[in-house]
């Protein structure tokens, strides 16, 4: 059985839809997160919540 691509994000894809951004105070009081979007997911420590790259560190 085929399944629908908008089937497959909705459900299978979440974790890569969330703000992880909103778990971090850094993120989440930067002014700069509007350019970076909070990270990316393999630059992300999810144990820590924290973002291990921050581009306004750069």
């Amino acid at each position: 059985m085929e399944r629908r691509f908008s089937d497959i994000w909705k459900n299978e894809f979440r974790v890569f839809r969330y703000n992880r951004s909103e778990d971090d105070e850094k993120c989440r009081t930067c002014g700069n997160r509007e350019y970076c979007g909070g990270g990316s997911c393999h630059t992300w420590d999810f144990e820590k919540k924290k973002q291990k790259l921050c581009i306004a560190d750069i």
